[in-house]
């Protein structure tokens, strides 16, 4: 094999090692992958996760903050309201290199494995049996909000920081949240980790 020949292969090599590693390119640990229209509507997408235990996993191993995004599929039906937000802060490369994205549908209508745990909404007795009622109590217990999409920045501990951010196109408005993101000084709000406290003394109650 002459040296050219070994020089090409080299930056073939090299050229497909910075290509992998690229925020377009599946990391081998994503899951999911979030595929929309961005505000050219252009074809656009991001990769993320839709367990929290892969989030936090992952988000450990990389030293990474998880960017939650409450929605529904609803709202992907729509075209990604979440996703065209996220567009506008005009970087997707930073927010998919630099956070661990949760996707978290408060629609899901699969079956919980333990229905009869029961929860509190409003002081009244609820018994939360699909994936999408526990996914909407954690949702109103973290952001104080019930509207899709919400977004927000956890640690892996549940720490929560800064504020949320729900569907917009004022650009200054995302980059001051995906800012407070990145910045390694914004301090904890409260504990989301685990999100639902057992609860296994009440009386069954009311069904969502």
């Amino acid at each position: 094999m002459t040296k050219n020949i070994q020089t090409i292969i080299f930056f073939i090599f090299l050229a497909a090692l910075i290509s992998c590693g690229g925020p377009t390119n599946k990391h081998l640990h994503y899951t999911d992958k979030f595929t929309f229209k961005d505000k050219d509507g252009n074809e656009n997408y991001f990769y993320g996760f839709k367990n929290i235990d892969s989030a936090r996993h992952w988000a450990t191993i990389e030293k990474k903050r998880i960017l939650v995004i409450f929605s529904c599929y609803a709202c992907m039906d729509e075209g990604g309201k979440e996703w065209k937000t996220l567009t506008y802060f005009g970087d997707n490369n930073k927010i998919q290199n630099n956070f661990i994205l949760f996707w978290v549908p408060v629609d899901d209508k699969t079956p919980v494995d333990d229905p009869d745990q029961t929860f509190f909404v409003n002081e009244k007795e609820v018994e939360l049996k699909t994936v999408g009622a526990r996914n909407w109590y954690w949702q109103t217990n973290l952001t104080k909000s019930s509207t899709q999409p919400t977004m927000c920045f956890i640690d892996t501990i549940g720490a929560k920081y800064g504020n949320n951010l729900n569907y917009s196109k004022d650009k200054k408005e995302i980059e001051t949240f995906i800012n407070i993101g990145l910045d390694p000084n914004t301090k904890g709000q409260t504990i989301f980790y685990p999100p639902i406290p057992k609860i296994n003394f009440v009386e069954s109650g009311d069904t969502l």
